[in-house]
């Protein structure tokens, strides 16, 4: 009887259950914050823009091209802001950018701005553009911009972002054509779901929308993109329906119509083309939705170092282009395994004798800001030259004193490095002195946005070759002398064209480098004594990122499939050579030339006002039965801090609860205070009698992310816990617990977990370890003295090649003096292990097995039933379904009793999908039997998220 009450009050409570171990843990970021930033605004007639030191020049740059972009996009979707846009430049949104439709928020990273294929003026462009369609859709009340949105394709809210901001890139053609020649294009379900589907349909999704819009509004004509937002506006109809009203025909036509326009486009496109350089070979070979570039050859060719996502859950590819932020391999040709050389690099470099290698890689600084740091890594090689040959690394070198640095060229004489490095937003080349660490020369000094890149030494040590551009405009080619600096221009024409990596030829006379020059990604040579230019590939695969073997007589270069690339080597003598055509004029700019008037702009100090963020209706259950409620955030517009709260009324106990928190981030740690008053579940100390209590407090906790993965949280507590449910009178009520509550808590968690696309529901590699711990201040006036103590810890194994895992978990838990015992049994409500607290152990009844120890461990092997499911429900979308196989071990007892495992064992299915073209999450479906004292009958269940 006790165990089905149980059973019943937690069932009861479950979506309360959780609260305040989510309170503790919760809201950690992946920075510190940063006290030390301050803030500025500069206000224009239409825009607030935030920034902090360093990064002044990038804010008044979108200054000036900010209003030319807000009368081109809101003349285009036909809708205006109400209010000023708030836009943020922190490198805190590292590589990334987004726009937030409830106040308006536009968030760049200046890094992004920086990169030549995107460029401050298309990145605020395209987040703007967001904006406005979200504003688009609005009925009068902000939250109708979200529902209204979640009904639109994301393809689409991303394609029109695209078609607004940004150029077709011959890279973005490249995908295009690629994904239509093989018949992978995206079928429409997919499309709408591409944010869930990893990073190649991710990226194909992007490309996909952008092509799509440009087809559309450039045949059907531009003032239809307004015309089909307004028939959007406030939800009330579908995308689909939309689409039939303004352009007069169904959304599977007009997509039809469009697939058979690029085919019949790259069928032509293509004709005289061929997918590989003939006579190439393939080195690194391609393998579905992995990356391999950036080859380059030791000097004595042996060793080949290359940048692989092998083994990663993706990889970035920022509108076509690989950017690197992946693992660095060294293997003999690409002919043995591989050794693993470096994590998160971004470029690299042998020395001239191929005893090292040079890396510059992403880290962390001393205050969590990202920096890119220069590594040298030795490279030693045994029984070199036989069947028994193998590489092995030396200690590396680092240089912490040389932050944000990239592209590393080592000179012939082996004595020095040259780089590029970034300060306060100027782009200049250096050189480094390996043997003191020292930098002994700038060559370049910038006086404007250009910026440089991709440094290669020539042999005869004359000249560095680099690459420069301005932010969002093609790179080209010039020399840099590195004796005095002087400069030597290379190539030139249409500013979007891309001219990259160059690598020398032998004798130090030729450079070979990669161009779209003629719209596609080809090998070019130029000859410096005639600046003769000449094509040496004529392939619609792309080929890219040459590297020149030792001895000059073959070249490596990247081939590109639908979903990743390879790397492939042909002898010289064996290319056709081809006259290059010259690039054209400057290509035309979407904005025109921004004009906006000194007095137009204001300077302020940023100020720290709450206004609403969000506002919603909730529901949830007390002691008695239903509740109704209301939930809201207040916050400002950087976040520094945030007011939440929920409310409750308790439909048949006419109680009130409330959770309410206050988040400041203006602080290194986060620091927050909790108030609260709502109903939980305890069981009385012997394990027997379970009841309802109401607990009423608040905390003060602090956290703060540690290095490499870690975070500490640590909360001081103070709760009343007061008695809701009636009791026999033949309960001890010293086993009740009841009074005042003031105790410590620390929580530390790592989270090295990853796998691939799907991760969240069936993560494939690394680990995850947490360990709370609770402790009873009776000094304090508390009537409990306790310590608790748990910690629970998780390993993933991918097995083989297949994409079977091996996931194991184990979790175990001490409870000392007046605690709340631990609850072990059932499905996994909630995976805390804690006061409170429910441990899942499948195939027992929930919370059936009580103590104030607990042992449990789990092995479940995960076995991929369904991929690329691409199954459409309604508004649901299942992408994958996966088969469990598991067996859980455990008990929990109390002092004095035998311990004697339980053991359950079954299967479940478990789905990975999206909702509204949103996600992932998850729902598990599982069956499970107690073998060792239980219940005799199996124990169905399911859930939403993951067990482990």
């Amino acid at each position: 009887m006790r165990r089905r009450s149980l059973a019943v009050l937690i069932a009861l409570l479950v979506p309360v259950l959780g609260t305040f171990p989510a309170l503790a843990a919760g809201g950690v970021a992946a920075s510190p914050n940063h006290p030390e930033r301050r803030w500025q605004v500069l206000e224009t007639p239409h825009f607030l823009i935030h920034y902090y030191q360093g990064h002044e020049r990038l804010a008044n740059e979108v200054v000036r091209l900010a209003e030319a972009s807000y009368s081109q996009v809101t003349s285009d979707l036909g809708a205006r802001p109400k209010d000023k846009v708030p836009v943020i430049l922190t490198d805190d949104s590292f590589w990334n950018g987004y726009a937030e439709p409830l106040k308006d928020r536009i968030v760049l990273d200046p890094l992004l701005a920086h990169t030549s294929s995107m460029g401050m003026r298309r990145f605020f462009t395209h987040e703007f553009t967001h904006i406005i369609t979200f504003e688009a859709f609005n009925a009068g009340i902000p939250i109708s911009k979200v529902y209204a949105a979640a009904g639109v394709p994301s393809w689409f809210m991303e394609g029109i972002a695209q078609y607004e901001a940004e150029y077709w890139y011959p890279s973005l053609d490249r995908m295009l054509r690629l994904h239509t020649l093989e018949h992978t294009i995206l079928t429409p379900s997919q499309r709408q779901a591409f944010h869930m589907l990893g990073s190649q349909a991710g990226a194909a999704g992007y490309n996909e929308g952008f092509a799509i819009c440009r087809y559309l509004f450039e045949t059907y004509g531009h003032d239809k993109l307004a015309r089909l937002l307004s028939a959007l506006r406030g939800g009330g109809g579908s995308f689909a329906g939309a689409c039939e009203t303004v352009f007069g025909k169904s959304l599977p036509v007009l997509e039809a119509e469009w697939r058979q326009a690029m085919e019949e486009r790259y069928r032509q496109q293509t004709a005289g083309r061929a997918a590989d350089v003939p006579k190439s070979t393939v080195v690194v070979p391609y393998k579905a939705e992995e990356a391999q570039f950036r080859p380059q050859l030791s000097p004595d060719g042996a060793l080949l170092a290359y940048l692989s996502s092998r083994g990663r859950s993706g990889y970035v590819n920022l509108r076509g282009f690989l950017m690197g932020r992946l693992p660095l391999f060294v293997t003999p040709n690409g002919k043995d395994k591989p050794i693993r050389i470096a994590d998160r690099v971004m470029a690299h470099a042998w020395s001239s004798d191929g005893a090292a290698i040079a890396t510059v890689a992403w880290d962390d600084d001393a205050i969590g800001n990202p920096v890119t740091r220069l590594t040298i890594t030795p490279i030693g090689r045994k029984d070199w030259g036989t069947p028994k040959q193998s590489l092995n690394t030396g200690k590396p070198v680092e240089f912490p004193r040389l932050d944000n640095v990239n592209d590393p060229a080592w000179s012939p004489d082996g004595k020095t490095i040259a780089l590029v490095q970034t300060k306060a937003e100027h782009s200049d080349v250096i050189l480094l002195d390996v043997a003191t660490q020292k930098v002994v020369k700038t060559l370049t000094v910038s006086n404007d946005d250009r910026q440089y890149g991709e440094l290669a030494w020539s042999p005869d040590g004359k000249w560095l070759a680099a690459s420069t551009f301005y932010p969002g405009t093609g790179s080209k080619l010039m020399l840099i002398s590195p004796t005095d600096g002087t400069t030597k221009s290379l190539t030139g024409g249409n500013v979007m064209v891309m001219d990259t990596r160059a690598c020398w030829a032998k004798d130090s006379q030729s450079l070979i480098f990669t161009s779209d020059r003629e719209g596609f990604t080809d090998l070019y040579r130029l000859q410096l004594g005639t600046d003769t230019v000449q094509r040496l590939s004529n392939t619609y695969t792309g080929a890219e990122e040459p590297a020149l073997a030792p001895d000059g007589q073959s070249v490596l270069y990247v081939r590109h499939y639908n979903e990743g690339s390879e790397i492939r080597q042909v002898p010289l003598a064996d290319i056709p050579v081809r006259v290059a055509m010259i690039p054209a004029g400057p290509g035309p700019a979407k904005l025109p030339p921004p004009a906006v008037r000194p007095g137009d702009v204001a300077v302020r100090t940023y100020s720290l006002g709450l206004s609403p963020d969000l506002v919603i209706p909730l529901t949830g259950r007390d002691e008695k039965g239903d509740q109704i409620g209301i939930g809201a955030t207040f916050n400002d517009v950087l976040e520094k801090h945030a007011l939440s709260a929920q409310l409750f009324y308790g439909l048949a106990s006419n109680r009130f609860s409330y959770l309410v928190s206050y988040d400041n981030r203006m602080f290194d740690p986060l620091l927050r205070a909790v108030a609260f008053d709502s109903p939980t579940l305890a069981v009385s100390l012997d394990g027997k009698v379970p009841y309802l209590q109401r607990s009423q407090g608040g905390a003060i906790l602090a956290a703060r992310p540690l290095w490499d993965r870690q975070s500490l949280t640590v909360g001081l507590w103070g709760s009343y816990q007061r008695l809701v449910s009636e009791l026999p009178d033949s309960i001890d009520r010293a086993l009740i617990l009841e009074g005042f509550n003031p105790h410590f808590s620390v929580g530390w968690q790592y989270n090295g977990v990853g796998g691939g696309t799907g991760a969240d529901i069936h993560p494939s590699a690394g680990q995850s370890l947490e360990a709370p711990i609770d402790i009873g201040m009776p000094f304090l006036g508390g009537k409990f003295n306790y310590q608790l103590l748990s910690v629970e810890g998780a390993s993933y194994f991918k097995m083989g090649q297949t994409d079977h895992v091996l996931a194991l978990r184990a979790a175990g838990g001490l409870s000392l003096g007046q605690a709340s015992p631990f609850l072990l049994g059932g499905g996994p409500i909630t995976l805390a292990v804690g006061v409170q607290g429910l441990t899942p152990l499948r195939g027992y009844p929930i919370g059936s097995i009580i103590g104030n120890r607990l042992v449990e461990a789990t092995a479940e092997y995960r076995i991929p039933i369904l991929k690329e499911l691409d199954l459409t429900l309604g508004a649901i979308y299942l992408d994958r379904v996966y088969g469990v196989l598991y067996t859980d071990v455990g008990n929990a007892w109390f002092d004095g009793q035998p311990w004697i495992p339980k053991v359950g064992v079954g299967g479940e299915l478990r789905a990975r999908m999206g909702m509204g073209g949103r996600g992932p999450f998850g729902i598990s479906f599982g069956i499970g039997q107690g073998l060792i004292n239980g219940p005799g009958t199996p124990q169905f269940y399911w859930y939403l998220g993951n067990v482990f």
